[in-house]
């Protein structure tokens, strides 16, 4: 039994993939958590009781939190681990580990085509996988719920307002100005995004994953794959390499 942690900005993912009869993994559990701390990470295993953990994570942990990884022999993503992935990005010390997963991911699952990663999530990230196995880079975004706050806590008069997939293209009151501006900003965003995209590289295959991929799936043009678990497949693939 394998388990994968996807730490990230308020939150952790976990997910548990057990191998079939055939030789294959599964997921077949998926958790989440608000507490990141030894204590989360000892009931986990005491649970578990996995053979095989890697872990990812978006935010600095403390160093007794990596104690406790290393004592217990689970694995630690950086930008050094071994992916199977070349890296063609300037800086791989400052790569989100989820983002460099979620490319895990979508190569596995799009069997060497070129690949294109939206994750929509606190941010926007854009990925660019170049068949079979290069890693280009990608881009970065604000999110919707960051959009929407921003233009409530920048401002003396707009008001905090929620996401509603009843939207038209123009508002007709500062609620529905607000709220038509970010979503259908990031949607003409994204449109825009993957035309481009789509030009530079032939037989794309766009995944998307993050709080906000159904609502952008549902409204974007482009077809889409959605993947919920996405960062959790690539983890798992990454694990593969290392026991």
């Amino acid at each position: 039994m394998h388990l994968v942690i996807d730490i990230g900005n308020s939150s952790l993912k976990c997910g548990v993939f057990e191998q079939q009869s055939d030789g294959n993994f599964v997921l077949t559990k998926v958790g989440s958590n608000t507490d990141v701390c030894v204590d989360t990470f000892i009931q986990l295993d005491e649970e578990i009781a996995p053979v095989s953990v890697m872990v990812s994570s978006v935010r600095k942990l403390g160093t007794d939190i990596l104690d406790w990884f290393t004592s217990k022999k689970w694995t630690y993503l950086s930008s050094e681990t071994k992916t199977g992935i070349k890296i063609s990005y300037e800086s791989p010390e400052t790569l989100g580990m989820d983002r460099l997963a979620a490319v895990v991911g979508a190569s596995y699952l799009a069997e060497g085509k070129n690949c294109l990663i939206i994750d929509a999530g606190t941010c926007i990230t854009y990925d660019i996988l170049e068949a079979p196995n290069l890693y280009q880079g990608g881009n970065i975004a604000p999110g919707l719920s960051m959009r929407l706050k921003a233009m409530n806590h920048f401002t003396s008069a707009l008001p905090l307002v929620s996401r509603n997939d009843d939207f038209e293209l123009i508002g007709k009151n500062t609620e529905s100005a607000i709220r038509n501006g970010a979503q259908t900003g990031i949607i003409m965003e994204i449109n825009a995004f993957i035309e481009a995209f789509k030009n530079k590289y032939t037989d794309l295959v766009i995944f998307i994953s993050g709080g906000d991929a159904e609502y952008i799936k549902t409204h974007c043009k482009h077809e889409m794959k959605l993947e919920t678990h996405l960062v959790l497949h690539g983890l798992h693939q990454i694990l593969l390499q290392h026991v």
